[in-house]
């Protein structure tokens, strides 16, 4: 399929300028009303002014919990992806990939062509999205482990994986984080052995600074706020548009 790097729309209703594309949507809905007996139907039109920024921004993304199951798994499927790993598996040799990705992996119906066959695109392709393997990683966790120990604690990845990533996960080590009881589960306290004391709230005081300054060392843009990703079994790793 030729040019799917970027798709352009060719529409009045979209402008593409050096740092910005401007697209004006109308959206149409049924305002449905009763009236004795009768029922009207009365379309109503919002139109939308749409601006998405271009220039693709260093992101840098702190993790709470980094060095469990899910901070350590998603730092090393990144780097497996950055580096090109690939190792072996009793089903044959596997290459890292982002399939399970929405952005990274999924196609979108564009429309059809000349022949009516319908043509789909990456997502990614759609609109300037931050490339994965660009994310820069940092993060707080309980346990002083190392990423590298960290991963092969998890029992996650491949042994022959985590062996061709071990040098790079070594370097990554956890900031000392909060210990609160109840965010943390019970199973979890014979391995805080990375804390810091005092309150909550004087503690995140104290944690915004380093964090101004970590941002201006790695010359990242935004910063998103600290993600959960082992407060609890079941707590996953969740996404947060809100800035710092």
């Amino acid at each position: 399929m030729p040019g799917t790097q970027f798709i352009q729309v060719k529409s009045p209703n979209v402008i593409y300028g050096s740092t910005a594309i401007e697209s004006t949507y109308d959206y149409t809905e049924c305002n449905v009303q009763y009236e004795n007996d009768r029922i009207t139907a009365v379309p109503e039109t919002t139109t939308y002014n749409i601006r998405t920024q271009t220039l693709i921004p260093k992101l840098g993304v702190m993790l709470v919990g980094w060095g469990g199951n899910n901070g350590s798994t998603l730092t090393a499927a990144v780097l497996a992806n950055k580096l090109g790993l690939s190792w072996p598996t009793k089903e044959g040799t596997v290459s890292a990939n982002f399939y399970g990705s929405i952005i990274q992996s999924s196609t979108i119906l564009l429309g059809t062509d000349e022949s009516h066959k319908e043509v789909f695109v990456p997502l990614r392709s759609m609109v300037p999205f931050v490339n994965p393997e660009d994310i820069v990683f940092d993060g707080w966790d309980i346990s002083h482990l190392n990423l590298r120990e960290a991963m092969r604690r998890a029992q996650v990845l491949d042994y022959h994986l985590q062996e061709q990533l071990a040098d790079e996960m070594v370097k990554l080590r956890p900031r000392p984080s909060i210990y609160d009881s109840t965010f943390i589960a019970a199973n979890q306290a014979e391995r805080a052995n990375n804390i810091i004391a005092g309150t909550v709230p004087s503690l995140v005081g104290q944690e915004r600074p380093s964090l101004l300054a970590r941002t201006a060392a790695v010359n990242v843009d935004p910063l998103f706020p600290p993600q959960p990703t082992s407060i609890t079994p079941s707590f996953g790793i969740n996404v947060c548009v809100r800035m710092l």
